[in-house]
């Protein structure tokens, strides 16, 4: 009688008709690809490799993928004797079969463990929000007629347009690079980014402006919002495949693609352009947009300005800047930070409050009436309440005792409270440092 794992070891061959010269052994083995968990590697690998080189001559598998064990939000193995298993149809009931697809792509990290918790699932339901958002957006600035759009020259779309070209055709470069190594987890992870924060949080609202400007600047925006959608869709597919398939049905009629497969599984994946849309000017100008509005918007957040109101701001370059560079992307920060003016000079404003960067200095007029001691002394004594917690948490973290006593989940609460009252620390103290530098 054969233990299970020498049969098991039997698998690659025995089930495709050995020991008899089948056509189905001719075709199919060796395979590729083999995934198992690194607990029964000697168990069962190392036999399949032993038995495969004995008897066929042949190694059974180029690749094996050693997947992570699934642990509970404690870091326990997942076992049926501790009870701490997870139903998945559970899982899917309550946050979609798609954010529970997405979030196990998310911990699939070769060499670490996956530790569910509800948290990660529900981030993951609010990306599929924020997907099905995005596609409402999209649909909603087209004629209404579906039919296909006429391609547009690259090389006249505006600076906005062909840097989110640009970037997706880094995401499908680092997408497929990732997939190709079976590093899983970067390619969800380089999606999540691209998706929700370059083309959701920066190109929608810079679409805005050129969406109602009619003429060619609008046609060029539609062409581009619908083929970048196109290519995200595609590229995500194997990740989020049902949100993915739903939407692409819904714009698949205006796509201008000679013999267009009818569903998205079988529709051609993304390839990265030949030649960078961007050049490296431009590509330095959209970084320097971006940085400048996110100092903006931290500078009005910390003066208390509503969100829609309209603030002055100046941006003083520290360095040799070209005048043209910064013009180019002058009415995109104005847009993005609410902007009412905004000088690339050197001129005194009144009651701002500054932030450095690397090349500039970014100011934010205060409010009429502001109160700038105020203001100091309630930061001073946020930061000298976060302190004062954060050391005592440091103080349980280190202390030999507790850590030998405290239950897991005590710990990891402990440390990702620390973590927190540190982020909140530093955070506090450039506000602090930011008010001390106004004019």
């Amino acid at each position: 009688m054969l233990d299970t794992w020498f049969s098991s070891g039997l698998w690659p061959i025995s089930t495709l008709g050995w020991p008899d010269d089948t056509p189905e052994l001719r075709r199919y083995y060796p395979t590729s690809l083999l995934l198992t968990g690194f607990d029964i590697i000697f168990f069962w690998v190392a036999r399949m490799m032993m038995f495969g080189l004995e008897f066929t001559d042949k190694v059974p598998f180029k690749d094996v993928y050693i997947t992570p064990l699934v642990r509970d939000e404690l870091g326990k193995k997942m076992t049926k004797s501790k009870g701490n298993v997870v139903d998945p149809l559970d899982l899917m009931e309550q946050y979609g079969a798609d954010a529970v697809r997405f979030t196990l792509a998310q911990l699939a990290a070769q060499g670490r463990d996956v530790i569910l918790s509800h948290d990660r699932f529900a981030a993951s339901r609010a990306f599929a929000n924020k997907i099905w958002n995005a596609a409402r957006f999209v649909m909603m600035n087209l004629d209404g007629e579906q039919q296909q759009l006429a391609s547009v020259e690259i090389a006249k779309l505006g600076l906005a347009e062909r840097w989110i070209l640009s970037r997706l055709d880094d995401a499908i470069r680092e997408v497929i690079r990732a997939i190709d190594a079976y590093e899983f987890n970067l390619a969800a992870k380089k999606l999540y980014q691209f998706i929700w924060h370059e083309f959701c949080d920066w190109y929608i609202e810079l679409s805005k402006e050129p969406l109602k400007a009619g003429g060619e600047r609008q046609a060029g925006a539609r062409w581009v919002l619908v083929s970048v959608f196109d290519n995200m869709l595609r590229l995500l597919h194997p990740f989020v495949p049902f949100v993915s398939e739903e939407i692409w049905q819904v714009i698949r009629p205006y796509l201008d693609e000679p013999n267009l497969a009818p569903h998205l599984p079988i529709a051609k994946y993304p390839e990265a352009s030949a030649t960078n849309p961007l050049s490296a000017t431009e590509e330095i100008a959209m970084n320097h947009c971006i940085e400048a509005t996110e100092a903006i918007n931290s500078l009005r957040s910390l003066l208390g300005w509503h969100p829609g109101q309209r603030v002055n701001a100046v941006i003083k370059p520290t360095g040799v800047t070209d005048a043209h560079e910064l013009e180019s992307w002058r009415r995109y920060a104005m847009t993005l930070a609410k902007v009412e003016s905004l000088n690339f000079d050197s001129a005194e404003m009144n009651r701002a409050v500054f932030t450095h960067l690397a090349w500039a200095d970014v100011g934010v007029e205060a409010p009429e009436g502001y109160d700038f001691e105020v203001a100091r002394q309630k930061l001073q004594k946020q930061l000298d309440e976060v302190g004062k917690h954060a050391a005592q948490h440091e103080a349980r973290l280190n202390d030999s005792r507790f850590m030998s006593k405290a239950d897991p989940e005590t710990k990891v609460e402990v440390a990702q409270r620390f973590e927190g009252l540190q982020a909140q620390q530093k955070l506090l103290t450039a506000q602090l440092q930011q008010l001390e530098t106004r004019v």
